[in-house]
């Protein structure tokens, strides 16, 4: 943090601060699970990834490029919307890359495939499947949203914020599908 605000402003090192303790707040739910071996309902886990997602990544998108997005931009109903799809997709493409590590692992690591297999007594191949139908509804909504809320609000900081966070999701995507060290995907094809 400390280098961080070194090249922040104040408020963009508050809504990092901000999205540092949702991410955490994601943390001790899905620790808390593991604890009690509780296994969420698919709606429960999909609700939790709301808070352990990668959105403390895109939100600094301005700062890693070296210009501010004014907070009563950032603060937008639509830049949120756009800000929490994309990180709900990405953090499905990490289950998605993940999810043959995890599984190899002991114990039940909870991803979104398991938790689909689990609750609804599906196959693997069908749980995976359903659960990439879910990364692409993500997608389709990031990218409906990002296209209304530059529609709505064509200021240059607003569109270059857009286009940065909607790079980094590419960024992140290219990242689990090339660091083969550490994801692949099933085999189901």
């Amino acid at each position: 943090m400390e280098y961080f605000v070194q090249a922040a402003t104040p408020s963009q090192a508050d809504r990092y601060r901000h999205d540092m303790a949702r991410l955490h707040l994601g943390y001790l739910a899905e620790a808390a699970w593991n604890e009690t071996g509780y296994l969420p309902e698919v709606w429960e886990y999909l609700s939790m990834r709301q808070f352990n997602n990668f959105r403390p990544c895109p939100t600094i998108t301005d700062v890693v490029d070296g210009y501010e997005l004014p907070a009563d931009f950032h603060a937008l109903p639509a830049i949120q919307r756009v800000i929490a799809l994309g990180s709900n997709a990405t953090t499905i493409v990490n289950d998605l890359y993940s999810y043959t590590k995890e599984l190899a692992a002991p114990g039940l690591h909870l991803n979104l495939p398991v938790v689909i297999r689990e609750r609804e007594k599906c196959s693997e191949r069908e749980a995976y499947l359903k659960a990439v139908d879910v990364h692409n509804e993500l997608m389709l909504s990031f990218e409906a949203a990002s296209a209304e809320a530059a529609a709505a609000h064509p200021a240059l900081p607003v569109l270059r914020f857009l286009r940065g966070v909607a790079a980094w999701i590419d960024g992140n995507h290219h990242w689990h599908c090339t660091n083969t060290y550490r994801y692949t995907l099933p085999d189901f094809w």
